[in-house]
């Protein structure tokens, strides 16, 4: 230890130019370090940033693709809507178009039916028959 109180001594300056060297080293290393965590943590951050954004133009692109699909389902709906009140309207006007051939049927049946057969049966049955044709 004397030979060291010794050594440092005579050459002090060195010794405090070496622990001003070993400080500023030690300092360099625990800055280093420092920086290679942050380079490290921006790296962490921009990929998760990219990453984001390829999620978010996926998620665009899904959106795009299915109000475009809705839009097409929208028109189907409205087309079939259209069908169907077209087809309500032809039965509507079918079902009345019946009825009205229904009642005149009845009162065709119903003056068959009041007909009164002459003397002669088949002669009556004739002229009802050419009546009905002559219609």
């Amino acid at each position: 230890m004397t030979s060291l109180l010794i050594l440092a001594g005579r050459h002090w300056r060195l010794v405090g130019a070496g622990l001003l060297a070993a400080v500023i080293l030690a300092a360099f290393a625990v800055q280093g370090g420092r920086i290679a965590r942050a380079e490290r943590a921006r790296d962490e951050a921009y990929q998760a940033r990219d990453d984001a954004q390829a999620r978010l133009a996926a998620c665009r692109g899904n959106v795009a693709g299915l109000e475009a699909e809705l839009k097409r389902q929208n028109a189907a709906v409205e087309r079939l809507g259209a069908e169907s009140r077209a087809l309500m309207a032809e039965s509507r006007r079918v079902a009345l178009a019946a009825r009205s051939e229904a009642d005149r049927l009845r009162r065709r049946a119903s003056s068959i039916l009041a007909a009164k057969p002459g003397p002669d049966v088949c002669a009556s049955a004739d002229a009802l028959i050419l009546k009905e044709a002559g219609r």
